[in-house]
C-alpha cells in the first residue's frame, strides 16, 4: 500500500505535548516548592525542639543538683533529729477554754488549761512539763519549740510560756526555738 498523499499535520499533536509538558512543569514547580517549605518548616520545627531539649537539660540539671543540696540538707536535719528531742509547746482555744498543748517525743500530748484566776496553776504544769521532758532526753540536745500565730495568742499568754522556756534554758544542752505560724504564712 502505498501512500496516497495523505499528509498528517503534527503540529497540533505537538502543541497539545507541549501543553500538557509545561503543566507538568508547573505542578513539579509547585511541588518542589512545598518540598522546599515543608523542609524549612522542618529545619524551623527541629531547631525549636532541639532549643527546647536543650532548655530542658539544663532545667533538669539545676534541679538535680537542687535535689543534692536537699538531700544533703535533710540528712543533716535527719542526724539532728536523731540524735536530739524536741518539746513543741502551743496554746490552742479549745471548747473548754485556752490551753497549753505540750507534745514530747515518746511522751505525746498533754494539754494544761489556762485559767485567768490560777494563771500561776498553769505556769507552773507547764514548767514541770517541760523539765520532765528535759531530763528525758538524758544528754541529748533538747529543742523547745514555741509555736504561736502573733495574731491570735494573749499577750499574757505569750509571756507565761516565755518564761518557763527561759527557766528550762539554763541546762547547758537546751535550746529554745520561737515560731510565729502567722509569719510563715505570709513567707508562703
Amino acid at each position: 500500500m502505498r501512500n496516497k498523499g495523505i499528509a498528517f499535520d503534527l503540529t497540533p499533536l505537538l502543541d497539545v505535548i507541549l501543553i500538557l509538558m509545561f503543566i507538568i512543569l508547573v505542578q513539579g514547580h509547585g511541588q518542589v516548592e512545598r518540598a522546599q517549605t515543608a523542609a524549612a518548616s522542618s529545619e524551623t520545627d527541629r531547631r525549636a525542639i532541639a532549643a527546647a531539649l536543650d532548655a530542658t537539660r539544663a532545667e533538669n540539671e539545676a534541679l538535680s543538683s537542687d535535689n543534692d543540696t536537699l538531700r544533703r540538707q535533710m540528712g543533716a536535719r535527719n542526724a539532728v533529729l536523731d540524735n536530739s528531742a524536741t518539746i513543741a509547746i502551743s496554746v490552742e482555744t479549745a471548747d473548754e477554754g485556752r490551753m497549753l498543748r505540750i507534745e514530747t517525743e515518746g511522751q505525746g500530748v498533754r494539754s494544761i488549761p489556762i485559767r485567768w484566776e490560777d494563771r500561776n496553776s498553769a505556769a507552773n504544769e507547764l514548767r514541770a512539763a517541760l523539765t520532765q521532758g528535759v531530763k528525758a532526753a538524758g544528754d541529748q540536745p533538747v529543742y523547745l519549740v514555741f509555736v504561736f500565730d502573733r495574731n491570735e495568742i494573749y499577750q499574757t499568754d505569750y509571756a507565761l510560756v516565755r518564761d518557763a522556756l527561759q527557766a528550762c534554758k539554763s541546762t547547758p544542752h537546751v535550746y529554745t526555738v520561737e515560731v510565729d505560724a502567722a509569719e510563715s504564712r505570709s513567707a508562703d
